[in-house]
C-alpha cells in the first residue's frame, strides 16, 4: 500500500454476516483509510468496538443475534460521537429512516458502489476531524478565557492595592516630611528675630534647619532608590566584594551613636567572606538594620551583630536588638514600602528602608527576614546567602572571642 492512497489514517470497525462482502470492504477500506478491523456478528462487532476504540463503524443492518439498529444504539451509548454507517437491503427504508433518527452518520444501500462507500467514510473522517479541532479550540479557548479572566483578577487586585499604596504613599510622606518641614520653619523666626539673637543661637537654629534639609534629603534618596530597584533601572555594578570587611566598617561607623544611645554591642568580627555583589547597594543594607536596630532599641539594651559563614560559601547575618519588637501581624508588614500607620508608629522612617533592603537581597540571591517574639521582647533581623560561587567556599571567619547569650528572640 502506498502512502498517497491514504487519505486519513484512521481505526475502521466493519461488521457483516456474510463474509464476502465483509472481507471486499475491509480490503477496499485498508488501501484507503489504513486500519480495519472485522466482526462477523452485532455481538462480536460490539466486543471489538469496546477493545479498540474504532472511530468509524460500518455495520450491516439485518444480521443475527444483534441487528445492526441494536448495535447502533449500543454504540452510541458507549460513544456517543462514533460515527456509524449502516448498510441496507432493499425493502429496509423504514429501518434506515429509524436508523438515522437514532443517530447514524449515514446509509448505503446494497449492491453498493465501493466510491459512495469511499465518500462516506470520508465524510465519517472529516466529521471526527473537525469536532476534535473543535474540542481542542473549545479547550484553549476555556483556557485562555480563564487565564485573562485570572489577569483581569490580578489587575483589579492591584488596582485596589494601588489606590491603597497611593494613600499610604501620602501618609509616609506627610509622617517622613512633617519634623523636618517644621525645623524648616524655623528660617522664619531667625529671619524675624535675627537682631535679637546671639552668635551661638543663630548657629543653633541654622543647624536645625540644616538636619531638616538633610532628612528630606535623605528620604527623597531613598524614595528614588526604591523607584529605581522596582522598576529595574538600577540593576546595580557586580563585582567582588569582602562582605565582612563592609559590615565591619558600619559597625564601626554606628559605634558612636551606639555608645551615645548607651546601648552594648556583640560583634563578631569576620576575617573574610568574599562575594559578588554590587557593594553600595549591600552597604545600603547592612546600615538599613543597623541602624533600625539602634533607632528603636530600648535605653540601656543591647545589640547582637553576628556573622557566619556556612557551607557552600554562603553566610547567615543577624542583628538582634532588645527594643520595642513587634506583633506577629506587623512582622512581614515591615518590608512593606508604605507601611500601616501603627508600624510607622514604632519604626518610624525605617518601613521604605528595609523595603529596599528586601529588594536588594532578593537581587542578590539572599533573603531577608524578620522575627519577633512581641511587643516588647525585640527584633531579630536575618539575612540569608545560600552561596554559588566556588571562590566562596574559601571563606574565613574568625571565632568571636565573646558569644553572648541570645536575646528573647
Amino acid at each position: 500500500m502506498a502512502t498517497a492512497d491514504v487519505i486519513e489514517p484512521t481505526l475502521i470497525l466493519v461488521v457483516d454476516d456474510e463474509p464476502q462482502i465483509r472481507a471486499l470492504l475491509a480490503h477496499f477500506l485498508r488501501r484507503r483509510f489504513a486500519t480495519v478491523i472485522e466482526g462477523a456478528t452485532g455481538t462480536e462487532g460490539l466486543r471489538l468496538f469496546r477493545e479498540h476504540s474504532p472511530g468509524v463503524v460500518i455495520s450491516d443492518l439485518r444480521m443475527p443475534e444483534m441487528g445492526g439498529l441494536d448495535l447502533l444504539k449500543a454504540l452510541r451509548d458507549a460513544d456517543p460521537e462514533v460515527e456509524v454507517i449502516l448498510i441496507t437491503g432493499f425493502g429496509e427504508m423504514d429501518d434506515a429512516v429509524s436508523a438515522l433518527r437514532h443517530g447514524a452518520s449515514d446509509f448505503i444501500a446494497k449492491p453498493f458502489d465501493l466510491v459512495l462507500v469511499e465518500h462516506a467514510v470520508s465524510r465519517c473522517v472529516e466529521r471526527r476531524r473537525f469536532k476534535a479541532m473543535a474540542r481542542d479550540y473549545t479547550r484553549r479557548l476555556e483556557g485562555e478565557v480563564r487565564r485573562r479572566t485570572e489577569e483581569l483578577v490580578a489587575a483589579n487586585r492591584e488596582l485596589e492595592k494601588l489606590g491603597r499604596t497611593r494613600e499610604d504613599f501620602l501618609t509616609l510622606i506627610a509622617h517622613e516630611l512633617r519634623t523636618p518641614l517644621a525645623g524648616m520653619g524655623l528660617a522664619e523666626l531667625a529671619l524675624e528675630e535675627i537682631g535679637s539673637l546671639s552668635r551661638e543661637e543663630i548657629a543653633d537654629l541654622l543647624q536645625g534647619i540644616l538636619q531638616s534639609f538633610r532628612r528630606i534629603h535623605e528620604f527623597s534618596e531613598r524614595a528614588l532608590l526604591y523607584s529605581r530597584l522596582m522598576s529595574g533601572a538600577d540593576v546595580g555594578h557586580h563585582a567582588p566584594i569582602n562582605f565582612a570587611a563592609l559590615v565591619a566598617d558600619e559597625v564601626a561607623r554606628l559605634s558612636p551613636r551606639i555608645a551615645e544611645a548607651g546601648l552594648s554591642v556583640q560583634w563578631n568580627p569576620a576575617a573574610e567572606l568574599p562575594i559578588e555583589g554590587d557593594r553600595d547597594h549591600l552597604r545600603f543594607l547592612v546600615r538599613a538594620l543597623l541602624d533600625n536596630a539602634v533607632k528603636h532599641n530600648q535605653p540601656g539594651g543591647s545589640l547582637d551583630v553576628r556573622l557566619l559563614a556556612t557551607d557552600g560559601g554562603g553566610f547567615v547575618f543577624t542583628v538582634t536588638d532588645t527594643g520595642l519588637g513587634l506583633a506577629a501581624d506587623a512582622v512581614e508588614s515591615i518590608f512593606e514600602p508604605f507601611a500601616a500607620p501603627d508600624v510607622l508608629h514604632r519604626r518610624s522612617g525605617t518601613a521604605l528602608s528595609l523595603a529596599i533592603g528586601r529588594l536588594i537581597s532578593q537581587r542578590h540571591a539572599m533573603q531577608l527576614a524578620c522575627a519577633s517574639a512581641g511587643p516588647g521582647h525585640g527584633a531579630t533581623f536575618t539575612l540569608t546567602f545560600p552561596g554559588h560561587s566556588p571562590r566562596q567556599r574559601h571563606a574565613r571567619v574568625n571565632p568571636p572571642a565573646h558569644l553572648p547569650p541570645r536575646s528573647r528572640i
